[in-house]
């Protein structure tokens, strides 16, 4: 009974294992007895469950040279569950986002924009969300966009005296200082774009209204600059200009990141990405599409404004604009269309003012004078009515006089639009040649003043004078008749789109009559609509405010003239008031 192994049977008891609870890092170990059980905490359960990806392009630390195009490339290293999409994101702030990819391979090219200008760092991440909602994000990575090694401009290198004046004199900003118009000007251009746009990028063609509004940011910002400097400071450097100059260089590089001009093409509708026909609202994809339409509103404003900073811009700046619009300029000038057409005059006529901007004689006269120069514009401007086959009903509606184009005349005639936009093209291109031509150019370039030009061109002004007074109603008549005959059971076009400042602004620069016509008022933005045949309708973003660049363009026009003051408006003979109202009434309907 002493003998401890034997126990009577009333004592024998079972003694329950012994249980110890031991943590583990993400697991807790139960010890029961002899047996373990290994239990996942939550925390381990959860980051199984949770895919995981990772950036395998760029590396992190890799630098990058302006206008850089930057690979962004994802990998999801846990493929159990259905991916929704991958994100890539630049930054932690809202709206960070660069795209987003519904389907494998997760990759993808990406312009940065550079708000702060070149040298900026940035930090990419992938997002991954699975089709139940879990989401992960990866390590950052970072990069780092620096601008290109200087090199010498292609023209006109630094240190050397400017040729010639292509956007304003220095006299000439003194008056712009004190205009009546400059509080208006320096108004748009600081409330609006000194701090930057406020609308993304989209695609790049005319109907952006990024492309818009940078267009009148650049020419706001830049005349206000100039006018603040030899109006008020004598042509000396002064903090108060700063905050423009710099806006303007950045603004310049956000315009050469949008896409580098060797992606430049004639046809928008062929690149991956593109909607079909022209809409602000297709996706951004790197490249100025059809650039002869992109940036043909910028021939007046934006681009001859880059010469009123390029000799106070930063030589690394000033270098790398110029190497791009050289590029552009080349791929422009080479258009197969010809200045019959409306594509034709707007290419060309870009090419032959970026060649005056970059102060470049060789490269303007082998333009200028080549096939498609602008040295014989009437050849252009001088079709009758249209004798195209299917209009004959068309041919009675407007009189036969000088200054109809091929769109708009001959057996060439198709629409209002596109005929009236070869004489805004046109004259603007002109205006911009005869400023530099009378302002250290040589005299020839002023096409308009020459003999006996002079009599021919006065016939040209006369007629577009008749079309804003007593031959609108005719006018736009013929041009319905056009559009309704070349597209039969389609929309008519938006005829009076096109006669607006644009248009009357660059024959001001010729002909006063033009400085009293228009829609400037006191109407502070307006909008306008294009619902064209094949075209998506609705608005096509212009949307900027109008008082401003449209002053602007009439005062350039006006101390080009050595007028004394600002012109009020210009009586007609009969027919059609020179009303705002009018004007304003974009939209016609057939």
């Amino acid at each position: 009974m002493n003998d401890p192994a034997v126990l009577p049977e009333k004592t024998a008891r079972l003694r329950p294992p012994r249980l110890s609870v031991h943590l583990f890092g993400l697991a807790v170990v139960l010890v029961w007895g002899l047996g373990l059980v290994l239990i996942p905490t939550p925390a381990a359960r959860g980051q199984a469950a949770l895919p995981t990806v990772r950036l395998v392009a760029p590396t992190d630390g890799q630098v990058f040279t302006a206008p850089a195009t930057v690979p962004l490339a994802a990998q999801v290293d846990d493929d159990r569950r259905q991916i929704k999409a991958v994100e890539f994101d630049v930054g932690t702030r809202r709206n960070s986002k660069i795209t987003r990819l519904s389907h494998p391979p997760y990759r993808v090219t990406w312009q940065p924009v550079m708000p702060n200008g070149p040298g900026a760092r940035y930090a990419l991440t992938a997002l991954v969300t699975y089709a139940d909602g879990s989401r992960a994000r990866s390590a950052p990575v970072r990069i780092q966009v620096v601008p290109p090694a200087p090199t010498p401009p292609p023209t006109d290198r630094p240190g050397k005296p400017r040729r010639w004046w292509v956007y304003l004199t220095p006299k000439e900003g003194k008056a712009l200082f004190r205009s009546p118009f400059f509080a208006a000007i320096r108004g748009d251009a600081d409330r609006y774009y000194l701090n930057g746009l406020d609308v993304p990028r989209s695609a790049l063609d005319h109907a952006s209204r990024y492309v818009n509004r940078m267009g009148a940011a650049q020419e706001l910002l830049s005349a206000t600059y100039f006018a603040l400097k030899w109006g008020k400071y004598g042509g000396r450097a002064d903090p108060e200009l700063a905050p423009y100059l710099e806006r303007i260089a950045a603004n310049w590089l956000e315009i050469l990141a949008s896409g580098p001009a060797a992606l430049y093409t004639e046809n928008l509708p062929q690149h991956e990405g593109m909607l079909s026909g022209h809409n602000e609202k297709a996706p951004f994809v790197p490249g100025w599409y059809e650039a002869d339409i992109a940036l043909r509103w910028w021939m007046l404003g934006a681009l001859p404004s880059y010469d009123a900073v390029r000799d106070d811009l930063p030589g690394d700046v000033r270098a790398t604009v110029d190497t791009w619009l050289a590029t552009l300029g080349d791929r422009l000038i080479a258009n197969t269309y010809d200045n019959a057409f409306n594509r034709g005059t707007s290419a060309h006529g870009q090419a032959q003012v970026i060649a005056l901007v970059l102060q470049d004689r060789e490269r303007f006269e082998r333009a200028f004078d080549g096939r498609h120069g602008f040295r014989d514009p009437l050849r252009w401007l001088t079709y009758p009515p249209t004798t195209r086959r299917g209009q004959e009903a068309c041919r009675g509606l407007f009189p036969a006089r000088p200054g109809l184009t091929a769109q708009l005349g001959g057996d060439r005639a198709s629409d209002g639009p596109h005929g009236v936009g070869i004489v805004s093209h046109t004259f603007q291109a002109l205006a911009v040649f005869a400023h530099a031509a009378r302002n250290g150019g040589d005299p020839r370039w002023d096409v308009v003043a020459s003999e006996p030009g002079r009599k021919r061109f006065q016939e040209v002004f006369d007629t577009w004078f008749a079309v804003a007074g007593p031959l609108n109603e005719s006018f736009v008549r013929y041009c319905r008749c056009l559009e309704n005959a070349s597209n039969p059971g389609g929309r008519a076009w938006t005829t009076p789109m096109l006669l607006d400042e644009k248009l009357w602004s660059g024959l001001a620069f010729f002909d006063r009559r033009f400085l009293g016509i228009g829609t400037l008022s006191a109407t502070d933005t307006a909008r306008w609509t294009w619902p064209g045949p094949n075209l998506r309708g609705g608005d096509v973003g212009v949307a900027r405010p109008r008082i401003g660049q449209e002053a602007l363009w009439k005062e350039r026009a006006r101390l080009f003239l050595s007028l004394d003051k600002p012109v009020g408006p210009v009586p007609v003979e009969s027919g059609t008031a020179l009303s705002g109202e009018y004007f304003r009434r974009y939209r016609v309907d057939r």
